[in-house]
């Protein structure tokens, strides 16, 4: 039986019985604190020693290596890795942690990780059920009630409100080889590595893509508009959108010609009902509704021969910003 001891002044001790083989070693964490540890030598995995770690620093969000910078797994036993009596061992902070939120609650992740930290509101956030299938979280998207996950074998795991998007269940057999989640509002839309598109959550927000699921296909990029609609670009520069049923959204009229244009596009961005790509040598295409960043307002605002040399888009809910070179 393993026991923590308080009185030592490195910190907790973590002993071992004295009829076990033991390894006596140092972890040294990010803040420079070191722990000293035993651990019975025949029995004992990195694994047992990252729980050690775990319970001073809080979080998994760590990684264990020897003081020649080996990466230690956690399946090693420690018989096995060459660690010696008075070794020091390094708890290595992952890169810096990234947040994501739906309208309230919040999720704290490292790429890479076994673990999210969720907070707020009980029904957008608790990742209890779920908690066991994240592995190698690579991205987390949110809808404003739900978190879609984007796990390093191309899986997807989600949770918060099954109205939101938090239930996948009925795509759940074909979530795989994604590499790319795009969100509204109330839905998800995942990209595959084939080029064809998934999507799930609110009807009201876009999740129904039957309409136009014959057209997803060689899709390139893909973005969501916060309230309810979806933009798609095939590798061919053709445009595919669906939304809310009651909202049209078919810019094919207003971008007939585009699609060699288009199939240059470099980077989507969105408002809450517009859409706009940015391609090669600073040009920049908009649509969507009118009023939230279309081309026709750029013709209303004066601005059709002031979009040339962008580098950089930003949007808010309702308009778009460009700086030029």
């Amino acid at each position: 039986m393993q026991h923590l001891s308080d009185s030592h002044p490195f910190g907790h001790i973590l002993t071992t019985p004295m009829d076990q083989m033991a390894l006596d070693f140092f972890l040294v964490l990010p803040s420079g604190k070191r722990m000293e540890l035993s651990l019975p030598k025949e029995n004992s995995t990195v694994a047992d020693m990252r729980a050690a770690a775990k319970e001073t620093l809080g979080h998994n969000f760590f990684k264990l290596a020897t003081s020649d910078a080996r990466l230690l797994k956690d399946s090693e036993a420690l018989a096995t890795t060459g660690l010696q009596d008075g070794d020091s061992v390094m708890a290595i902070l992952q890169e810096q942690p990234r947040i994501v939120a739906t309208s309230q609650s919040f999720a704290l992740w490292y790429r890479g990780a076994d673990e999210v930290v969720t907070w707020g509101d009980p029904s957008h956030c608790d990742v209890s059920m779920v908690k066991h299938q994240l592995k190698d979280v690579k991205e987390i998207t949110a809808s404003h009630s739900a978190y879609a996950a984007l796990l390093g074998d191309g899986s997807v795991v989600t949770w918060g409100e099954p109205k939101g998007g938090g239930d996948s269940e009925a795509v759940k057999d074909q979530l795989h080889n994604v590499k790319e989640i795009a969100y509204t509002s109330g839905a998800f839309a995942a990209l595959r590595e084939d080029g064809s598109v998934l999507s799930w959550g609110n009807v009201q927000c876009g999740s129904d893509s039957r309409c136009v699921q014959d057209q997803l296909y060689n899709v390139r990029l893909l973005k969501g508009a916060g309230s309810s609609c979806f933009s798609a670009i095939r590798l061919d520069g053709k445009l595919v959108t669906w939304s809310n049923p009651i909202i049209s959204m078919d810019p094919s009229e207003k971008l007939e010609g585009c699609e060699d244009q288009l199939r240059e596009a470099e980077q989507m961005f969105s408002t809450t009902h517009g859409f706009c790509a940015l391609l090669p040598h600073g040009r920049v295409i908009c649509w969507g509704m009118d009023h939230w960043g279309t081309m026709d307002d750029i013709n209303r605002l004066g601005h059709t021969n002031s979009l040339y040399d962008i580098e950089e888009i930003h949007s808010t809910i309702f308009s778009f910003v460009a700086r030029r070179a």
